[in-house]
C-alpha cells in the first residue's frame, strides 16, 4: 500500500517537450504531463505495480470512495510513470470524461477514430488513451462497441481503468460486465476515515464478485 497525496495539476506539455516525446528521448513523461510536488509517491505505487503487471497482472482497475477526480489524476499519472520505466509496453489507459484538468492531456494528444463516434487518443511513443464517455451510448451497437472496447484491451500490454462510480456499473451491469471480465486487480484510493466504513467494503465485494482482488491502496488526505 501507498500513501500519495493529492499534488497531481495537469498542465498543457510545451510543443518543445512534445516533439521531445515523439523523437523518444524524454525519459520522464509523467513530469512532462504533471506539476507532481511528491512526485517519489507516485514511483513508489507504480514501481508496485510493476511488480504485479510482471507478475502477469496487467489489466488494473482503480476505484474509489467519493474522490473522483483523485482518482482520474492517479491513473494518469501513473499510468505515464509505468510509459516511462517500461517504455517497450503498451500503455492504455481508460478514463471517464475530459473535464477539468485532464482536457489538457487529451488535447495535447493526438485524436484518431476508433470506430463510428468513437475517438483513440494518443500520447507519447506508447500511451493510448479511451474516454469511456465516447462508448456508453451503445444502443443497438452494444456488441460491437463491447468487442471493440475488449479488443483493444487485449491489444495493449498495461491497461488501467479508471472506473465510474460502482453503483453506475451496477446500474447498467449489461454493459460493464463483459468489460470487468477481462480486468485482474483494483487499486482503491480512499481517505484515511473511509478504511472501515461500509462503503470501502462494498466496492471490494463488488469487484471480488467479478473476478477482481484488491491488491492496493492508495491514501488520499482530500476531503470529499
Amino acid at each position: 500500500m501507498s500513501e500519495v497525496e493529492d499534488k497531481f495539476v495537469f498542465q498543457s506539455p510545451t510543443e518543445d517537450a512534445i516533439a521531445r516525446l515523439e523523437d523518444g528521448d524524454c525519459k520522464n513523461t509523467s513530469e512532462v504531463i504533471c506539476r507532481i510536488r511528491n512526485f517519489k509517491h507516485v514511483a513508489k505505487l507504480g514501481e508496485e505495480l510493476k511488480k504485479q503487471i510482471e507478475k502477469g497482472d496487467s489489466r488494473i482497475v482503480f476505484s474509489s470512495v467519493g474522490y473522483q477526480d483523485s482518482q482520474k489524476k492517479a491513473v494518469f499519472a501513473i499510468g505515464c510513470y509505468l510509459a516511462d520505466v517500461m517504455s517497450e509496453k503498451k500503455v492504455l489507459i481508460i478514463t471517464s470524461g475530459k473535464s477539468g484538468d485532464a482536457f489538457k492531456f487529451f488535447k495535447a494528444s493526438e485524436q484518431s477514430q476508433a470506430i463510428e463516434n468513437c475517438s483513440v487518443y494518443r500520447f507519447g511513443k506508447n500511451i493510448s488513451i479511451i474516454d469511456l464517455e465516447d462508448f456508453v451510448g451503445f444502443g443497438e451497437e452494444r456488441e460491437k462497441t463491447l468487442n471493440y472496447l475488449i479488443g483493444a484491451v487485449e491489444a495493449h500490454d498495461i491497461v488501467l481503468w479508471n472506473s465510474p462510480d460502482v453503483q453506475v456499473m451496477r446500474q447498467y451491469l449489461q454493459t460493464y460486465h463483459r468489460i470487468l471480465q477481462v480486468f485482474q486487480i483494483l487499486t482503491l484510493i480512499v481517505g484515511s476515515s473511509d478504511l472501515t466504513t461500509k462503503n470501502v467494503e462494498e466496492i471490494k465485494d463488488f469487484f471480488e464478485s467479478h473476478g477482481i482482488s484488491l491488491r492496493g491502496a492508495i491514501f488520499s488526505p482530500m476531503t470529499k
